[in-house]
């Protein structure tokens, strides 16, 4: 036997035992939840967008991001390109660095079609067993669109509302800002429809108001959101990364958890301790609307013949657009029947909510007012008694075409 074969032959002895000592690599784990940041910032938010994005990156939780991966559709102002961005854990600093997963060139990113096709992309690029969205940007509930703020204006607000911009003849409602376009509440519901989404949380103003939610019925299984202001720093995204991915929560617990984080954060802010949040079911919206429409059906008082001041509101606007729905509702209704069956029903629809004593407003010079009582959902009250604006008329129009007034039976006044 020459010395070749020698060799030959002794590799093919020692190969199996060499294969042996071969390391296999660690199988995949199988991403548990992607969570998608639909951060519209082409206004005056940018600057606590970047913020929020830096403390997502220096908090991310090594463990946790080895079932979880987190997206970002980022709109930066003044820009024809937006990105959505995987924040990844760095195995050498231990902090996220950014990955571009995609670029864009929309023109308008609150179209239906385009927000379709960003949530359509994260979960191919991203698929996961769960999914969640945050909405992050300028809100005003259900109410329509009538105006538009600056984009010029770069001042970072103290909060994520439109006040600064507000004028006696104009109302503005929406989700989102980008440049001077905004996102009326049913074209969002019909965008996020079927895409099995396991929570929305809104971190934006005003997002608890049950018109709103009753068109989002069908967009997820929880949604939080606030009735009132939201401070312009937003989400406590330090909490959020920490949290988000935990395989040991049911979708409900994290997002009471979601909510607790969040208040335990502005409770401790020293200079503006303010916010309010709430977690609606939303399968039960629809057992809310036959609830309320009972009360609405039974001869309720007239709205002309209450104090308004008597009943919680959420915000410092002359005159108010968001009132707590169930002081409302209380104060109507001439059943103790129908309205403890809706109260009933409230308790299933809304599994937590919480708010400071004192919430923070700028629509008001007095910035501060005092909450007295909280549902954790918002109403609009339609009033006729006294000299509003046309705006405030059309406002009236719009509010008796929402889905919600048609689905409890409230007509205008003839």
């Amino acid at each position: 036997m020459n010395t070749k074969q020698k060799i030959f032959l002794c590799l093919w002895l020692f190969l199996p035992f060499l294969l042996g000592c071969c390391r296999q690599p660690a199988p995949t784990k199988e991403t548990h939840r992607t969570v998608l940041v639909y951060m519209v910032a082409d206004n005056n938010l940018n600057v606590y967008a970047v913020q929020n994005i830096n403390s997502m990156k220096q908090n991310l939780n090594a463990d946790a991001m080895e079932t979880g991966r987190l997206l970002i559709f980022y709109v930066p102002p003044f820009s024809d390109t937006q990105q959505l961005l995987e924040i990844k854990i760095n195995t050498l600093t231990g902090q996220g660095d950014t990955t571009v997963l995609h670029e864009y060139h929309f023109d308008n990113t609150l179209e239906k079609n385009a927000m379709q096709q960003v949530v359509r992309d994260a979960k191919k690029l991203a698929p996961a067993k769960a999914y969640g969205l945050v909405l992050w940007s300028h809100a005003m509930g259900w109410h329509p669109s009538t105006s538009a703020l600056d984009p010029g204006s770069i001042d970072p607000p103290t909060l994520r509302s439109a006040a600064e911009n507000i004028k006696d003849e104009e109302l503005i409602g929406w989700f989102g800002q980008d440049g001077y376009y905004h996102m009326e509440i049913p074209v969002l519901a019909s965008a996020l429809e079927d895409q099995g989404l396991e929570f929305i949380l809104f971190d934006a103003c005003f997002t608890a108001s049950v018109e709103m939610l009753y068109d989002l019925r069908h967009c997820a299984d929880y949604l939080i959101g606030s009735p009132a202001e939201v401070m312009g720093a937003g989400y406590p995204y330090k909490d959020f990364v920490k949290l988000v991915f935990r395989e040991d929560l049911s979708a409900e617990a994290l997002c009471r958890q979601l909510c607790q984080a969040y208040m335990t954060s502005y409770r401790a802010n020293a200079t503006h301790p303010s916010a309010s949040t709430v977690l609606v079911k939303l399968s039960e919206m629809d057992s809310l609307a036959v609830c309320t429409r009972a009360i609405f059906e039974a001869d309720p008082i007239p709205v002309s013949s209450i104090d308004l001041e008597g009943i919680q509101h959420y915000e410092l606007m002359n005159p108010h657009l968001f009132y707590d729905l169930d002081g409302y509702l209380a104060t109507v209704s001439r059943y103790p029947l129908f309205y403890n069956a809706f109260k009933n029903q409230l308790n299933r629809t809304v599994l937590y909510k919480d708010c400071t004593d004192q919430i923070y407003s700028i629509y008001s010079s007095s910035r501060w007012f005092d909450v007295g009582s909280y549902s954790g959902l918002s109403a609009y009250i339609p009033r006729y008694d006294l000299p509003y604006s046309q705006k405030i008329t059309n406002l009236n129009q719009a509010y008796f075409q929402t889905a919600w007034a048609q689905a409890t039976g409230q007509t205008a006044p003839r």
